[in-house]
């Protein structure tokens, strides 16, 4: 514990001492943006206008674009690939941290995500706090405002006249903004300067040894050496609210996952740290990094995953649940008392 606060003490100097950006708090008007530098805003690909084969791997999506762009990692075999959100979730014969998420609840829930996959993005408000913390170019693009509820007719006629657009309402920007500024105001670590020099929405591949299967990931930030950023919108950031919302959604999976992409593109091994950010006033943020058993448990689930990834993917078979038939008990926090 002592060497991991000294070396995030090492990271807050180094960042305090960056001149790049200044971390002085934006108000929370609609669409009010903050600055970044040029450098820091990632060049986006354009989307693929060659289709890709139903078997191809994510090197093949290089020969399908017009202007390919990797990055070699420092293991063999591990490369980046500048993609857009769209390209990266549609890439075939890969796996993410999401597909792994589902195959552990079994295989046709595996499929059944991949077939029902959509494009369009989400207009929930952690999707937002990415885009507006990670991306402001795009969210500034992409995000329209609201002024009512999503509901009537002047609600539909809004949306069929800005389609493709993003919508949330004037009372969902106003959080979002709060929870961004919330994060920028953090006092206790410069995290929205770690944000904004970090390599952003950064999509890394690589093949397991073990099975064979190509593993992606998307890092929120990769700030190496010092960091894996992962921004995480909550109602409770405490660690003990918190760590329920990590066990109910594998937020260990994803933590073990990352790590082990961020050691075979950096070479190093980095702390993941989740940034939990409070949804309601007074948008409390409170960073996590990921511990021992976290990672450890996260790494059963990963590799178990793989393997039945390779079974499925093998015998082209994806079944359901199985052996379902079992006695239900009431877990003891749920009893009550005589």
């Amino acid at each position: 514990m002592a060497s991991l606060i000294r070396m995030m003490e090492v990271s807050r100097q180094h960042l305090l001492s960056s001149k790049m950006l200044n971390t002085a708090p934006i108000a929370p008007s609609p669409l009010t943006l903050p600055a970044m530098p040029k450098k820091a805003v990632r060049k986006v690909m354009p989307k693929l206008k060659t289709p890709v084969k139903a078997d191809a791997v994510a090197s093949d999506v290089l020969v399908a674009s017009p202007t390919p762009r990797r990055i070699e990692g420092a293991t063999p075999g591990c490369y980046a690939l500048e993609l857009t959100n769209g390209e990266y979730h549609s890439l075939p014969q890969s796996i993410s941290c999401s597909g792994i998420k589902s195959i552990l609840r079994s295989p046709a829930h595996f499929q059944a995500m991949r077939e029902a996959f959509s494009p369009e993005p989400s207009d929930d408000l952690g999707t937002a706090l990415h885009a507006i913390l990670l991306e402001p170019e795009r969210f500034a693009t992409d995000y329209l405002s609201y002024k009512g509820i999503r509901r009537g007719k002047k609600w539909d006629e809004f949306r069929a006249n800005n389609p493709g657009k993003i919508i949330l309402t004037d009372d969902e920007l106003d959080r979002v903004a709060r929870m961004r500024d919330s994060v920028m105001q953090f006092d206790e670590f410069p995290i929205f300067k770690a944000l904004s020099t970090a390599r952003r929405e950064f999509s890394v591949f690589w093949t397991d040894e073990e099975t064979g299967v190509q593993c992606r990931v998307r890092f929120d930030a990769l700030n190496d050496p010092f960091a894996i950023w992962d921004l995480k919108s909550c109602g409770d950031a405490r660690p003990e609210a918190f760590v329920r919302q990590a066990a109910r959604l594998d937020y260990d999976l994803q933590s073990a996952m990352y790590t082990e992409a961020a050691r075979r593109f950096t070479g190093s091994i980095i702390d993941f740290i989740f940034v939990a950010v409070e949804t309601e006033a007074p948008f409390g943020v409170w960073p996590h990094i990921a511990g021992a058993s976290m990672l450890e448990n996260g790494h059963r689930k990963f590799r178990r995953g793989l393997e039945a990834f390779k079974r499925s993917m093998d015998t082209q078979s994806w079944p359901s649940y199985k052996n379902t038939m079992t006695t239900l008990e009431f877990p003891r926090y749920a009893m009550i008392s005589d």
